[in-house]
């Protein structure tokens, strides 16, 4: 069952959150690893944007009860964004980042391993962080410059050539090669594949040309898909949410919705329904 949102997928969601461009801010709630922004839209009224680190971004109608004592750093966001403009929203390459641009504030969401939510200066300066950390290459604490993972290939722009090179470079199956160096995951890679008809399995220098440019070209278009919000049931359990629709999961059971928002929020406040369940049980369980 899927955890997290993808590469894909946050390139689809950022593309529909657009719409919310020059929402004023009115409150912010953070809980746990989720923070929720209370938004509102010129014509539209009140809508909920909600952001966990290391898994998802979206509108929710999924409004938990907000902590009886706010946080340390719901005070500092709420000090700093309420009242002002979300001015844009963006997604940073093909990363699983996203940054809001809040009058001269970003909030930065990554959405990848643990994930953090990150409030950063116009100059780049951190201000606070969800959590502190440091890496071999960058540190996220208040005060230091914030700086964004190293860069990985864009298959969204990049070339025939360089995706050539890239691909020709590696003796690793191709499905690997695809999924790593051009950080889609691995079934973005495999979607590719049956388009193309090439057998996941082959070594990625092994391909002859036509091969590999036939995988070009089919990767080109999944990536420039139409928009077809999904939820894929495996007997009668959602096990997918998608933002196009996949031969890879041919004759499953699918849920189409109007928003990416919808089908995410659908699929991943189920999610938090059962994780509360079980948690009530163990709870009972355990008394």
């Amino acid at each position: 069952m899927k955890q997290e949102m993808s590469s894909v997928d946050i390139k689809y969601i950022v593309e529909e959150l657009k719409s919310l461009e020059g929402a004023r801010v009115d409150k912010i709630y953070h809980d746990g690893d989720q923070i929720r922004i209370k938004l509102h839209v010129t014509g539209e009224g009140r809508k909920d944007l909600i952001i966990e680190a290391g898994k998802r971004i979206h509108l929710t109608t999924y409004i938990k009860e907000a902590p009886q004592q706010p946080s340390s750093f719901t005070m500092l966001l709420r000090k700093y964004l309420s009242g002002l403009r979300l001015e844009s929203i963006e997604q940073h390459d093909f990363d699983r980042i996203v940054k809001l641009k809040i009058g001269e504030y970003t909030l930065i969401a990554e959405l990848f391993r643990k994930g953090n939510i990150i409030l950063i200066d116009k100059d780049n300066i951190i201000i606070s962080a969800m959590r502190y950390e440091e890496f071999k290459d960058r540190v996220i604490k208040p005060k230091h410059e914030y700086k964004l993972p190293p860069a990985r290939e864009n298959p969204l722009n990049i070339s025939w050539e360089k995706f050539k090179g890239a691909i020709y470079s590696q003796e690793v199956e191709i499905v690997r090669a695809l999924a790593r160096s051009l950080n889609m995951g691995g079934l973005y890679a495999e979607e590719i594949l049956l388009r193309a008809g090439v057998e996941k399995t082959k070594k990625a220098n092994e391909l002859s040309e036509g091969e590999l440019r036939n995988i070009f070209d089919r990767m080109k278009e999944v990536f420039n898909s139409p928009k077809k919000p999904n939820i894929v049931y495996k007997s009668d359990t959602p096990i997918d949410v998608l933002p196009i629709e996949l031969k890879w999961y041919e004759g499953y059971e699918k849920k189409f919705f109007e928003t990416f928002s919808e089908a995410l929020d659908e699929y991943f406040g189920r999610i938090l329904i059962e994780s509360a369940k079980i948690e009530r049980t163990k709870k009972l369980q355990d008394k």
